[in-house]
């Protein structure tokens, strides 16, 4: 008992120091904030001002959700990001693709249950809103809709980790909307891909005889038995962010984070609400118990280009499934690039070879 007192005022003393050192820096924080806003914004607004600057809300499978779609050049081919998540935005990180607006028209989507468009929807969704199948079906509005406003008959997709669920599904469903299709972090099986992580951690753990690790790794039952469940699943996730989690120093990440949180396209509420889809999306069951049957192998006839980008030290999303998978495709143009010193997130992790990738593989045919 007096062992948990102490723990207690240990834990209420760290908070209390910590917001009384904060607190007095938010005022600092909040008008700096508001003046990168305003630089990126300006800065932005003259070197789009002949081309796309657009932040709105439209119509998607029957509630309000948000787009961004920028670039130089209203004559540019269109590149559509999928995000990854569910419920994880990259919109306020699409300042790493300020480049690629000289050549592409490069679209951004917050996804149901996503940040700004889990702002304007958080009173009327429900879990049922979290399926499978109403995320395929709004991509394919997305698409469609992106194409006719901007008179392309066919686009680029880039489908990030959750995004390239929904984007490998597009191309196998709908090649004929995409010049290519390009997964980064792709899933493909997620019970082959979880047994395929597992086997891997528990590797590491043996290896660096980490025997903490090897004992909590080992009593997960439902590794064994491919019957997954969520709390088991995080156990997992928390191994291998401690063994291999984003291969980026921590200073350059400070960066991305304060860049991100500079976003002029969201506001402080945007950021909680993305973290409250982000939770709402987590504690949906019929969202979790359809992501855990995903089987994305059995399509191997894809009548478009196909290129994945793969981290070679990726830990949620290892290579081995993948892989198995991508020697498998018939399509008229393939390619697997290896992203050497990446994990899960090579945006960061290698952003000049993933920007270069980028340019190499979308060419209009």
């Amino acid at each position: 008992m007096i062992l948990n007192l102490i723990k207690n005022l240990a834990k209420y003393t760290g908070i209390i120091i910590v917001v009384l050192f904060f607190f007095p820096l938010l005022p600092g924080f909040l008008v700096y904030r508001k003046y990168l806003r305003y630089r990126i914004s300006k800065n932005r607004n003259e070197r789009l001002h002949d081309g796309i600057n657009i932040l709105e809300s439209i119509e998607i499978g029957g509630i309000k959700q948000w787009i961004s779609v920028r670039s130089e050049n209203k004559n540019n081919p269109l590149l559509l990001i999928l995000h990854g998540g569910p419920g994880f935005s990259m919109m306020p990180y699409s300042f790493i693709f300020d480049s690629l607006e000289a050549d592409f028209i490069i679209a951004q989507w917050d996804q149901r249950g996503t940040g700004k468009t889990y702002s304007i929807n958080k009173k009327i969704l429900s879990s049922n809103s979290f399926t499978l199948e109403k995320m395929h079906s709004d991509t394919l509005e997305v698409v469609n809709y992106l194409r006719h406003r901007f008179q392309k008959d066919k686009i680029f997709v880039l489908g990030h980790s959750w995004g390239s669920v929904l984007g490998l599904k597009l191309a196998q469903d709908h090649p004929e909307l995409l010049f290519s299709y390009i997964g980064a972090g792709q899933l493909i099986n997620t019970k082959a891909n979880e047994k395929t992580g597992y086997d891997n951690t528990l590797k590491i753990a043996y290896e660096k005889n980490h025997k903490k690790a090897i004992r909590s790794l080992e009593e997960l039952s439902s590794f064994h038995s491919n019957n997954l469940s969520f709390k088991e699943l995080l156990v997992l996730r928390k191994w291998q962010f401690h063994f291999n989690g984003i291969l980026i120093k921590k200073l350059t990440m400070l960066s991305i984070i304060m860049r991100a949180l500079s976003a002029p396209e969201y506001s402080l509420l945007d950021y909680l609400n993305l973290i409250r889809g982000l939770s709402s999306l987590s504690k949906s069951k019929t969202m979790f118990t359809e992501i855990l049957n995903i089987a994305l192998d059995d399509k191997t006839n894809i009548s478009t280009a196909i290129f994945i980008f793969g981290g070679r030290k990726d830990p949620l999303t290892p290579s081995l499934p993948v892989y198995e998978y991508f020697e498998k495709i018939q399509a008229p143009c393939k390619e697997y690039i290896w992203f050497e010193n990446s994990g899960h997130n090579l945006f960061f992790e290698e952003p000049d070879k993933f920007l270069k990738s980028l340019r190499a593989v979308c060419k209009p045919s």
